[in-house]
């Protein structure tokens, strides 16, 4: 599949700078952030999950509203452990500079997974996501790179930090809609574990 990174980014960039997108999106931005972090974490996987719904609503054309952040709690606990493990992966591998890298890398696509399938695990998620990032590799690693780089670079005040993540969070949905992210459900990998 030829997946062309700049159409990608213009096509984020327009739906994202819609006033009707822009203003759910940055409000819900702020929750995820404000509420994952007083809750030590405990939220912010299942905030992400509702977080990553409005933004494949928003790649498929469908309205937002603010509230939708809150729908990954119906994944509470998936979306949890999936974030505990991500955590725990991320801190097992950060004696390398690559480790940590290598596992955003290869889960960037699992919280997107349990945002649109409600029937897989968060061992599932995973598998599904590295099978994404390996299959789908030079785009995916792309769009990794250039959210890491929106993120680096104004993530200095948190009045631009809340517009970088949730122009990366969309950059990154808008990739794995563009995948067919829907498809992937017959592959065997995706099987809940």
């Amino acid at each position: 599949m030829n997946i062309e990174i700049q159409e990608i980014l213009q096509n984020t960039w327009t739906r994202f700078i819609r006033s009707d997108n822009l203003v759910p999106l940055l409000v819900a931005a702020v929750i995820v952030v404000v509420g994952g972090g007083l809750s030590l974490g405990i939220l912010l996987g299942p905030l992400m999950v509702g977080f990553i719904g409005m933004c494949v609503r928003v790649a498929n054309g469908e309205a937002v509203e603010i509230g939708q952040v809150t729908d990954g709690f119906s994944r509470f606990g998936a979306a949890f452990v999936l974030g505990v493990v991500v955590f725990l992966a991320v801190v097992l591998t950060a004696c390398t500079v690559i480790g940590p890298l290598a596992v955003t890398l290869f889960a960037m696509y699992a919280f997107h997974v349990l945002a649109v399938d409600e029937d897989i695990s968060a061992i599932g998620a995973l598998k599904v996501s590295y099978e994404m990032v390996k299959t789908n590799f030079t785009p995916s690693i792309l769009v990794f790179l250039i959210g890491m780089a929106i993120n680096s670079l104004l993530s200095g005040t948190v009045i631009l930090a809340i517009p970088a993540y949730a122009f990366a969070m969309l950059l990154t949905t808008m990739l794995f809609v563009r995948l067919g992210a829907p498809s992937y459900a017959s592959a065997p990998y995706a099987q809940p574990a």
